[in-house]
């Protein structure tokens, strides 16, 4: 599918390909996960060259369970280890919005 990714400067397109259903541990349990890979590189990133890989979540809420970056630097691994439907102290009240937030309790995936 096709996205587009905004650095606060410009917009750019970015084509991301689902590349398989899979299980995964993840310090909330074992999830069912949709492995995505957004193609960043030599797109957003043009002088970069790597890979990222993002596990969603297989359920209606598409959490983003993992994130995986591999450059030529290094690799960064970025995974969920809780969710909370109880916004920030700091964020204002907006019932337009906490409305649409699934009412998961604390710490659990479907």
């Amino acid at each position: 599918f096709h996205l587009a990714v905004n650095d606060g400067s410009k917009t750019t397109p970015v084509v991301a390909v689902v590349l398989d259903r899979e299980k995964i541990q993840t310090p909330l349990g074992t999830q069912d996960a949709l492995r995505v890979e957004p193609r960043i590189f030599g797109t957003l990133y043009k002088k970069m060259k790597g890979r990222m890989l993002i596990w969603f979540s297989d359920d209606e809420h598409h959490y983003p369970l993992r994130i995986k970056a591999d450059m030529g630097i290094g690799s960064i691994t970025g995974t969920l280890t809780s969710i909370s439907t109880t916004p920030p102290e700091h964020a204002p009240a907006d019932t337009s919005v906490s409305s649409k937030i699934p009412k998961t309790p604390p710490n659990t995936v479907k």
